[in-house]
């Protein structure tokens, strides 16, 4: 895709300053069509299927003339903790035994997802179903068919079977509520369901990666090694043809995309220097007092996280995790092009870097 400024003159007023051309591959942009108060910004603002930022989208779409940039927002039910402004917004509004007698959804005075309260016996067909508010979790209670109980997270060092059931600093691995990022590359451990968004048992390694070693007997569990993330071998977001110049220090490669100055840039690996920058904001929050406002699931969500996370760290988070996603679409790229198409980047880029586009190479984590 090219993208070219020209005047784009209309009998009408129009709001739209961006315009595709599909025969062409061709983005035409003209921002003074935006008058008054309005700016020509990519306002795509939603969370992705992980809980994730979209930090930016280099794609075929319109973009319009807006006053303000919406805040991020969740597409998805939030867990008790997270904040609300109506029942809609609430998971557990949907729960199925939530009868007319008991409504829980958004408490209209702290506009939070309210969630059942300690010692709290309930039942449900959900696999691990979190609908214990913050500081607590939902264990299975054998007095009642599909029972759950509300009872207090489990401290480091406590025994446990998954990582919902640890304090919110920790992840269960070896059985035991782990402290995150507290083991050493090279150490190894035993693990369940590493791939359900409630568990992130990795982040036990202080990498916050691992390779996978072998099934254990009870074929749920499996054997791991905390180690250093693989690299780019030719640095981060070097220039590609194709995805086979795109190789990793492991043997994989990542994948070759077209960005914003017309090259063709590779993705960032999860050892190279912004991904690691991410690690070290996203260890933080889970250290942070503002993590206890959310529930054992909510802490690894998005939407929680932005919730409460503090404004000074959650610049470094947003920035950080859209130089590990989005790097190699915006390097290289005219200022102009990532204003409108990256404004969320463009902006704290401003607040972070004095406008020195993709960073200083500085050790971030002692700017907090």
């Amino acid at each position: 895709t090219r993208y070219e400024f020209a005047e784009i003159k209309s009998d009408i007023d129009i709001d739209q300053c961006a315009f595709y051309d599909n025969a062409d591959k061709l983005i035409l942009l003209d921002p003074s069509i935006c008058g008054g108060n309005t700016t020509c910004v990519n306002n795509r603002t939603e969370y992705d299927g992980k809980a994730d930022l979209y930090p930016i989208e280099v794609m075929a779409r319109p973009v319009y003339c807006i006053e303000d940039l919406p805040p991020i927002h969740q597409p998805y039910k939030a867990h008790p903790g997270s904040k609300c402004s109506s029942n809609e917004d609430c998971l557990i509004y949907y729960y199925p035994y939530n009868s007319s007698k008991e409504i829980k959804g958004c408490n209209k005075a702290k506009k939070i997802c309210e969630g059942f309260e300690k010692d709290k016996v309930f039942q449900s067909y959900f696999f691990l179903p979190q609908f214990c508010n913050p500081g607590l979790f939902a264990k299975k209670y054998n007095g009642v068919q599909d029972g759950y109980k509300c009872v207090d997270q489990y401290k480091k060092g406590h025994k446990c079977s998954r990582s919902h059931e640890c304090s919110n600093d920790s992840v269960c691995v070896n059985s035991t509520c782990t402290e995150i990022g507290s083991l050493k590359s090279g150490t190894k451990l035993n693990a369940v369901d590493d791939n359900q968004l409630y568990e992130h048992p990795w982040l036990a390694c202080e990498t916050f990666y691992w390779e996978f070693l072998k099934w254990l007997p009870d074929k749920i569990s499996a054997e791991y090694k905390c180690k250093d993330p693989p690299h780019s071998n030719n640095g981060q977001a070097a220039e590609c043809q194709g995805s086979y110049d795109c190789r990793v220090s492991d043997g994989h490669h990542t994948y070759c995309q077209c960005g914003l100055s017309g090259k063709s840039h590779c993705s960032l690996a999860e050892g190279d220097h912004y991904s690691l920058e991410f690690n070290k904001f996203h260890k933080q929050w889970f250290f942070s007092p503002e993590v206890h406002n959310c529930n054992a699931i909510g802490r690894f969500q998005g939407q929680c996280i932005l919730d409460y996370m503090n404004k000074n760290l959650s610049n470094y988070y947003i920035y950080y995790y859209i130089m590990k996603g989005s790097y190699h679409l915006i390097k290289d790229a005219d200022e102009k092009l990532v204003k409108v198409f990256a404004p969320r980047f463009y902006s704290l880029n401003q607040t972070i870097n004095g406008g020195n586009n993709g960073g200083n190479g500085e050790d971030s984590s002692r700017l907090i």
